[in-house]
């Protein structure tokens, strides 16, 4: 079976819990795995790993800025 495996990037807590499940799937499976941010520099030193763009979170004093956020996004968009 063909699987496409994505993984988020911000931080990396989905990046390691999804680290032994690929590993699992990539024994049965014909697996593409496709990741950005800290997830695809976390995963890329274990897989083959397509590096795609990601939205980000933009924080500001330990808090979450959503205007920051807003901006950030808007300038990674095409």
């Amino acid at each position: 079976m063909r699987i496409a495996y994505g993984v988020g990037g911000e931080g990396q807590g989905h990046a390691t819990r999804s680290k032994p499940i690929i590993g699992h799937l990539i024994k049965y499976h014909n697996l593409k795995i496709i990741g950005g941010g800290k997830a695809f520099w976390y995963l890329k030193n274990y897989y083959d790993v397509e590096k795609i763009s990601y939205f980000g979170i933009q924080y500001h004093d330990n808090s979450v800025s959503n205007l920051g956020t807003l901006f950030l996004n808007i300038k990674k968009s095409p």
